[in-house]
């Protein structure tokens, strides 16, 4: 047979679950009376959910406009996380309420 050049190829680990997580901004974080998720790009939000430590759904917040103003005033002191659910999959980005 004939020789032939050695092929490279090099598989990009950013998909579509990774461009999603860096779409998705929380601050200020800690925060104390609000929490904004901004979300870049042409994505479209669903559903946002707060939920504690313990897997427990605390608030579901309508989305009207970008970045979402979450009033976080009325929660104890300690972590969460808001669920961002859009038609090309969903993201949790952890938050402290201090």
């Amino acid at each position: 047979s004939e020789w032939s050049a050695i092929v490279t190829a090099t598989t990009l680990t950013d998909g579509i679950e990774n461009h999603l997580d860096k779409s998705v901004r929380l601050y200020p974080n800690p925060a104390k009376e609000y929490v904004d998720i901004r979300v870049d790009g042409d994505v479209n939000v669903t559903l946002m959910e707060v939920i504690d430590v313990y897997g427990k759904l605390i608030n579901t917040v309508t989305v009207v406009e970008n970045p979402t103003r979450l009033n976080v005033s009325g929660l104890a002191d300690g972590m969460y996380f808001v669920r961002v659910t859009t038609d090309n999959g969903v993201v949790t980005k952890p938050f402290v309420k201090k």
